[in-house]
């Protein structure tokens, strides 16, 4: 399989920090293997940063099906996604 960012410019962080850019890409991979951009804020991999809140939804969505069926009730923080279950 051709590697679909064959045609990016390799460039450290510091180089694209200066030229003001937001992102850049270092053609290796990060830590869970994807071979992306990364945010020159935070270092982060681009797929990895926008997978976070499609994960996070995904679990707050099963949490509070489960809590339903066990008849518990629970409190999502919308900021933080953290859950709290409430005691009756």
């Amino acid at each position: 399989m051709a590697d679909k960012n064959y045609n990016r410019k390799i460039i450290s962080r510091v180089q694209a920090r200066k030229k003001g850019l937001t992102k850049y890409y270092t053609g290796k991979q990060c830590q869970n293997g994807h071979k992306a951009q990364r945010y020159v804020s935070t270092n982060l991999c681009v797929t990895c940063q926008t997978g976070t809140p499609v994960i996070q939804d995904h679990l707050l969505t099963l949490a509070k099906a489960s809590a339903k069926i066990r008849g518990i009730k629970i409190q999502t923080y919308s900021m933080s996604k953290e859950i709290a279950i409430i005691n009756s």
